[in-house]
């Protein structure tokens, strides 16, 4: 008659994989001396050798938006100008505004 063997609990998985490990024996004579199933102890081996999953997470920080060193208003339009701001592209935009 086959002898009803425990399943491995989460909590001593850890300690029973190492036990084995450690031990001489055939994984099946390890568990018939421990009680414990030996699919069950065989799952834990496994899942414990496992590559842990890393979940990754871009964040996106927004940066300072740049300070504005210059607002010109010309009439109902006005133009601030950041720091670093193309010289080219303002006397684009210039041209565009005195073509109106």
């Amino acid at each position: 008659m086959p002898t009803t063997r425990r399943k491995v609990r989460p909590d001593e998985a850890d300690a029973l994989v190492a036990a084995w490990r450690a031990s001489t024996l055939e994984l099946r004579d390890f568990c018939a001396q421990q009680g414990v199933d030996g699919r069950s102890l065989r799952y834990w081996v496994h899942r414990l050798n496992a590559p842990t999953q890393i979940r990754m997470l871009e964040v996106t920080v927004p940066g300072p938006s740049p300070a504005s060193v210059l607002r010109l208003a010309v009439e109902d339009v006005t133009i601030d100008v950041p720091e670093g701001f193309s010289a080219d592209t303002l006397a684009r935009l210039l041209a565009v505004i005195r073509a109106c």
